[in-house]
C-alpha cells in the first residue's frame, strides 16, 4: 500500500480501550489521521497505517481531565505548567481551582492559559486577586473586603466556556475561623447567583465539615477530601469517616 492509499497515520494495536462515554471497557485497536481518531475496532490491519504503535497491556483513554490544579503560569508562587504537568500523565484539558479572582483573572484567559496546548478552563476564586498573595500577608481571605460575590457571578455570567463556578479555600491558612461561614455563604451566593457550581478546599477546616457539606448541593465539589487529614473524609485507618455521607448517600 502505497503512502497515498494509507488511512491512518497511526495505529495503536493491543491496548485496552477505557472509554466510559461510550460505555467501552475492553481489548480496541484505535487508529488516527489529521489528529483525530479515524477507526476503533478489535482488530485494525497495521498495513493501513503510517506508523503502528505496540500497546498491548496499557490503557488507551480519550484525554484525562485534571478537575484541580493551579495552571496561573508565572501569576502565582503555586502555579504549574499545564503542558509539562498535564500532557506526560495524557491530561489534555485542566480545570484551574480558583488561582484567579476578579481582579486578575483576564490575564491568565487572554496571555497564560492562550500559551499552552492543554485546553484550560477555571473557577474563579471568590477572593479577588485569587492566590496571587496567599503566601505575603498569610492567607487570600484575610480580608473579606476581597470578596465582592456580585462582582464575581458577573463575571462567570459574561465568560461561559471559560470560567465554570466558584472556588473558596476553608482552610486556616486562608482565612480566619471568625469569618469562614460569611466567606463561605458568599461563595455560594456567587455561584448561586452565576448558576454555576461551587468548589470548597476542605482540607484543615476552621469550621466542623458538617456545616461545610449543608452548604453544597448537587454538582458542586468538595475538593482535598481524602488526604486523611481530620477535617476529611478519610479516616487514615483504611475507612471513610461517616461524617461525609448522608442517609441514604453512596459510600
Amino acid at each position: 500500500m502505497t503512502d497515498a492509499q494509507l488511512r491512518h497515520d497511526l495505529l495503536l494495536r493491543g491496548g485496552t480501550l477505557l472509554d466510559p462515554a461510550q460505555g467501552v471497557h475492553g481489548p480496541r485497536d484505535v487508529a488516527f489521521r489529521d489528529g483525530r481518531v479515524s477507526a476503533v475496532a478489535e482488530r485494525i490491519e497495521a498495513e493501513t497505517a503510517a506508523e503502528v504503535v505496540d500497546v498491548a497491556g496499557r490503557l488507551v483513554t480519550p484525554g484525562l481531565i485534571d478537575l484541580h490544579g493551579h495552571f496561573y503560569h508565572g501569576g502565582t508562587t503555586s502555579a504549574v505548567s499545564a503542558d509539562e504537568s498535564c500532557l506526560p500523565s495524557g491530561v489534555t484539558t485542566g480545570l484551574d481551582a480558583g488561582s484567579a479572582g476578579i481582579a486578575n483573572y483576564g490575564a491568565m484567559r487572554d496571555y497564560v492559559f492562550p500559551a499552552h496546548r492543554v485546553r484550560l478552563i477555571a473557577l474563579l476564586h471568590i477572593g479577588a486577586v485569587g492566590l496571587a498573595h496567599g503566601r505575603t500577608v498569610g492567607g487570600e481571605l484575610r480580608d473579606l473586603r476581597l470578596i465582592d460575590a456580585e462582582a464575581t457571578a458577573a463575571q462567570i455570567r459574561a465568560n461561559p466556556g471559560f470560567l465554570f463556578g466558584v472556588k473558596v479555600r476553608m482552610q486556616r491558612d486562608a482565612v480566619a475561623h471568625w469569618d469562614a461561614r460569611e466567606a463561605l455563604a458568599l461563595a455560594r451566593q456567587a455561584a448561586d447567583d452565576s448558576g454555576s457550581l461551587l468548589m470548597v478546599h476542605v482540607s484543615g477546616t476552621p469550621i466542623p465539615l458538617p456545616e461545610i457539606l449543608d452548604v453544597l448541593g448537587a454538582g458542586d465539589v468538595m475538593t482535598h477530601a481524602y488526604n486523611g487529614t481530620p477535617s476529611t473524609c478519610w479516616t487514615g485507618a483504611g475507612r471513610y469517616g461517616p461524617r461525609c455521607w448522608r442517609p441514604g448517600s453512596a459510600a
